[in-house]
């Protein structure tokens, strides 16, 4: 018998394919070695009070700078009440990007700028695969009329924008109308943003921890299997 060159390719073929596979799935962005996982960014959905006591200062600071700046229309009061317009949106945004990482003890949640919620895995009561709710909205009128919605309320704040323009007012007025404009329509953007980015896949895994739920959403099955598999470890 003779050595067969096309042999030696399908060899060559099968060995290359094999390795090319491996290494797709090392390029995962979370860091997966020894049954651990480290900061896997995954949408999440569970109530942080810390963002919501902010929430309620930044509302209240908001009042306050808006009111100030009505009354005696300074500088500072422009400065201020843009600042905190331009501070909750950040924190919003950030809210949405949450690193997880699953060792043998805890479950740590990282919510920038805040620091993590750390979750002992001997607390943890119930690991359960449901449905995603976001991405059953995705594919339905649910999502058709909040991006409707959307662009309603982009209209109304143009022509609302537009008649304080025409209007022989202050500059400054002006200028804090196209602010409040732009907030309002950002805040709407970004909580469909975040409806978007949770939405990626059709399963999603909820966690039991005392009176607390947390809700993580995979973007894909590859993410939903090692998230479970640490999980239920």
């Amino acid at each position: 018998m003779g050595w067969c060159p096309q042999k030696g390719v399908d060899f060559f073929q099968e060995q290359t394919g094999g390795l090319m596979h491996v290494s797709s799935l090392n390029l995962n962005p979370a860091r997966k070695s020894s049954g651990l996982i480290e900061q896997m960014d995954v949408p999440l959905h569970f109530i942080d009070w810390r963002f919501v006591t902010i929430s309620i200062a930044l509302f209240i600071s908001f009042f306050i700078a808006s009111l100030t700046d009505h009354l005696y229309r300074t500088p500072l009061s422009y400065f201020g009440t843009i600042l905190v317009m331009a501070t909750f949106l950040v924190l919003l945004f950030l809210s949405y990007h949450n690193r997880v990482s699953i060792n043998s003890e805890e479950l740590i949640i990282k919510t920038p700028p805040l620091s993590s919620t750390k979750i002992p895995i001997s607390k943890i009561e119930n690991v359960k695969n449901i449905e995603n709710i976001t991405y059953k909205q995705k594919h339905s009128w649910v999502n058709i009329v909040f991006i409707l919605s959307i662009l309603l309320i982009a209209i109304l704040q143009f022509l609302s924008l537009y008649r304080q323009i025409t209007l022989p007012i202050a500059q400054d007025d002006t200028v804090m109308s196209t602010a409040r404009a732009i907030f309002i329509l950002s805040i709407f953007i970004l909580i469909f943003y975040r409806h978007s980015y949770r939405s990626h896949y059709p399963r999603a895994i909820q966690i039991e921890s005392g009176n607390e739920k947390i809700t993580l959403c995979p973007k894909n099955e590859f993410e939903f299997n090692m998230l479970m598999e640490e999980l239920k470890r």
